[in-house]
């Protein structure tokens, strides 16, 4: 982060950064019209925006060490709050199984084999990690919202961390309310509303995500500088900068996030949005309103 601090900014041409002028170019008209709607689906509604979680590491396989899927989980779930005014918390540990109706939100493990017969959605032949089951009000209040991963999968067994954090951003937008989407873009896409095989790179909420978050709880108040800096992921993606689906932090007056890949950052201060490449300078690309409906219909 001091790369990024310490820098003095440079005017650097954003065609000369980007090497893509059309990236850069604000869009000459707002995207809600080109959107042509969305395509999410609300499932219920957490009481007081707020999802307070446990979980449980019993028959966990064993290279899945609980700080590491904890962690995982942190970045899921922050991504989430990131763009939408809603909370989701780490309680701690629990002997609680998933999947029993008793007020207590729990994410944890088992074997496919062992689970009720109405549990079984989604198998891991399906190509799924996970099952979440909720219960709720008759006016749609969550009561109770349970994660079960399944043991036997490969990529559970022997963890694919791209995917397994992949899964956890989809269990939590599961689990704050929102069911699926029909974008095909989207973190939360069910095609034909059938359970999506994973994508390692699906990690970047997109703008029906987003906007189907917000359409329940509300923005978060960063939630336009994390949209740009989501549509920031996309950008250095192509050139092998990346990987995507990098969790913003917060200093010396930046919002930014880092690609250690590539040791490039992307960030946010006073409204402008700037890159910082390997062996540059913190160079602006435009301010948030300039890109905003670029960001808009790029699906961000």
């Amino acid at each position: 982060m001091n790369k990024f601090l310490s820098r003095a900014l440079a005017g650097a041409a954003c065609t000369f950064l980007l090497s893509t002028p059309a990236l850069c170019a604000p869009a000459a008209a707002d995207a809600d019209s080109a959107q042509g709607g969305f395509a999410f689906v609300i499932n219920g509604k957490l009481p007081m925006g707020t999802y307070e979680w446990y979980y449980n590491p019993s028959g966990a396989p064993a290279a899945i060490h609980t700080a590491d899927f904890l962690a995982a989980a942190q970045e899921a779930a922050q991504r989430w709050a990131d763009v939408c005014n809603v909370e989701i918390v780490y309680k701690g540990l629990t002997n609680k199984a998933p999947g029993v109706n008793d007020s207590t939100n729990v994410i944890g493990w088992s074997l496919y084999s062992s689970l009720p017969y109405n549990d079984k959605i989604g198998s891991p032949i399906d190509g799924n990690l996970s099952v979440t089951n909720h219960q709720r009000t008759s006016t749609g209040i969550y009561t109770d919202t349970d994660t079960t991963f399944y043991i036997e999968h490969p990529e559970n067994v022997n963890p694919n961390w791209g995917l397994i954090k992949n899964e956890l951003t989809r269990v939590f937008g599961y689990s704050i309310g929102v069911s699926s989407s029909y974008d095909p873009d989207a973190v939360m896409y069910h095609p034909d509303q059938k359970f999506p095989s994973t994508d390692p790179d699906r990690l970047v909420l997109r703008r029906d995500d987003v906007e189907g978050c917000v359409s329940v709880y509300g923005a978060s108040p960063n939630s336009k500088v994390n949209r740009v800096l989501n549509w920031g992921d996309a950008i250095l993606k192509p050139g092998g900068i990346g990987p995507a689906g990098q969790t913003t932090q917060n200093a010396g007056g930046f919002n930014y996030r880092y690609y250690p890949q590539g040791d490039a950052f992307t960030g946010e201060q006073d409204g402008t949005f700037y890159v910082l490449f390997p062996g540059g300078s913190i160079s602006p690309v435009g301010t948030m309103d300039q890109l905003w409906p670029q960001v808009q219909r790029a699906g961000y």
